[in-house]
């Protein structure tokens, strides 16, 4: 059975791993955009992080890993006591530190990432979501940053970030003797479609909140790599860099051994 404007009862959503009821467009648990299971499964090489789900994380999914904190009987960072069912010390009375805090990821051996909660900020409103595979010929990365004026741009951002792995990791390849002008095409496209599902995703999210007057929202910024060619999209102001391997990038405009690629839309 199908729906034309959601996906099958059972359907498992590509960003959190929950169960999807049948005909919905957007995750009821992370707001993503509804991917079907087979575009998916198209690219079984590639690799992204496991994401806990249902029994295996604690209530809410990824909502509470952003808001509750560690989960109970986790270590308080502070004192080294127990946090309890509240996210809270049962000690000190300190909110325990989040999974979101501190948030690193690597699918694969030669992608990485990591992003922290800023100084002033009670959330970290940064997310991304990376896949690749281990002949490092195909890798995704992609950052949402969360625009901190709008309350719960975390969600959106964690929505849009996860969304726009999975369209991405789906997008596929083009044939190995294809020309570099078809697999730019190719690599533009998925991006495009990509940045409209990540957007999709953070509207709704904006949906399930009851459509706030300063709606959830986030920047986008996305490196996709295809039999060794590299492509970025981005809108907003979330920057790419090329930094290489070893000394400074070779060109006029880098700085601090670095190039930036993007400019702040």
């Amino acid at each position: 059975m199908s729906e034309s404007h959601g996906v099958p009862l059972g359907t498992q959503c590509p960003s959190c791993g929950v169960s999807i009821a049948g005909g919905d467009a957007f995750c009821e648990n992370c707001g993503a955009a509804l991917v079907p299971d087979s575009a998916v499964a198209a690219r079984p090489a590639v690799r992204a992080p496991e994401r806990a789900t249902g029994a295996d994380r604690a209530t809410g999914a990824d909502e509470a890993m952003a808001r509750a904190g560690a989960r109970a009987g986790a270590t308080c960072a502070w004192c080294k006591s127990v946090v309890l069912d509240d996210g809270f010390c049962g000690e000190c009375g300190r909110r325990a530190l989040s999974e979101r805090d501190h948030w690193s990821e690597s699918p694969v051996g030669w992608i990485g990432g990591v992003c922290d909660k800023g100084i002033v900020h009670a959330r970290n409103e940064d997310a991304m979501a990376l896949a690749g595979t281990e002949d490092r010929m195909f890798g995704v990365l992609v950052v949402c940053d969360g625009v901190s004026s709008a309350p719960d741009s975390d969600r959106a951002a964690l929505a849009a970030a996860r969304a726009a792995c999975a369209a991405l990791v789906s997008s596929g390849t083009q044939p190995v003797e294809a020309s570099d002008a078809t697999v730019i095409d190719h690599n533009a496209g998925a991006l495009l479609n990509a940045a409209r599902l990540g957007n999709a995703a953070a509207v709704g999210v904006a949906h399930m909140l009851g459509n706030p007057t300063e709606a959830p929202s986030c920047t986008f910024v996305a490196a996709l790599l295809a039999d060794e060619m590299l492509t970025i999209a981005w809108c907003g102001d979330s920057r790419a860099y090329w930094l290489p391997d070893g000394g400074p990038a070779q060109s006029a405009a880098s700085q601090d051994g670095g190039e930036q690629l993007t400019v702040d839309h």
